[in-house]
């Protein structure tokens, strides 16, 4: 056998063990991250109360073990999670904390990693929605009270004072 011969029979084996070792074996599906629903978004008053949580279910839609794991990567300051790891299906819930947040839009994300998954990591954005309070007549004095006498002058203006 020439030296070159050997060269290429010693090549078509390299190139065939190099091709099926980058080819997943039958049956060998990594983990996936399934996520229901992949976005939350909240609603609150400014100066009200905590909006109710809301839940983020995780699951395994590939084969194997799922080994997840879940962190606030924005919007700590006002969101935060419980069930921050798991294996294969679980929840995470999401909680919002007004605290004094003014008026306005803001905007957070939970991040799912899975070793050895071939999806990680995915992200739930967040938005959470802050609208004003709502105006507050205000008046002054809050009650009036007039005396008169049948026939007689009538009794002196009073004046009210309203504010917002």
């Amino acid at each position: 056998m020439s030296l070159l011969t050997r060269f290429k029979s010693v090549l078509e084996a390299t190139l065939v063990v190099g091709l099926l070792s980058a080819v997943p074996l039958l049956g060998q599906v990594p983990p996936v991250i399934g996520l229901s629903p992949t976005s939350l978004s909240f609603t609150a008053v400014q100066g009200g109360s905590n909006p109710f949580l809301q839940t983020v279910a995780i699951s395994n839609t590939g084969e194997g073990t799922l080994s997840w794991s879940a962190a606030v990567t924005n919007g700590a300051a006002w969101l935060s999670i419980g069930a921050t790891s798991g294996t294969n299906s679980g929840t995470i819930w999401a909680v919002v904390s007004l605290g004094s947040l003014t008026a306005g839009t803001y905007n957070g994300n939970i991040q799912v990693t899975a070793a050895g998954a071939s999806n990680t990591p995915q992200n739930i954005p967040v938005t959470l929605t802050v609208s004003p309070p709502a105006p507050v007549i205000g008046l002054s004095p809050t009650s009036l009270s007039f005396t008169a006498v049948q026939g007689g002058s009538n009794p002196a203006n009073q004046t009210v004072g309203i504010s917002n």
